[in-house]
């Protein structure tokens, strides 16, 4: 019981820095392309997202097995996605 415990936790954990890394990606380059005067319109943001999901599918890990590592970074892009999607919907809201 206690090894699942600690898996579970090492994957949480994991999943949760790359969500992190994964959102600063995000709003680093969506501040970039704003400092730069440049227009923000749907196509920009979209290929931000993009590129985004691309940076984090790029990325590995260490230190856990294959397995975990695809379970880890599926869940990691799922919520990457609705986290964007949402950031995304609220800031036209905005607008």
């Amino acid at each position: 019981m206690g090894s699942e415990y600690n898996n579970n936790l090492r994957k949480s954990t994991a999943r949760l820095a790359l969500l992190s890394m994964s959102l600063q990606d995000f709003a680093t380059q969506v501040l970039a392309h704003a400092l730069r005067r440049d227009a923000i319109d749907h196509e920009t943001i979209q290929a931000i997202r993009s590129r985004c999901i691309i940076n984090l599918k790029n990325s590995h890990s260490e230190g856990v097995s294959i397995n975990d590592e695809a379970e880890v970074f599926g869940e990691a892009v799922s919520d990457l996605e609705q986290f964007m999607d949402a950031i995304i919907s609220d800031a036209w809201e905005m607008k």
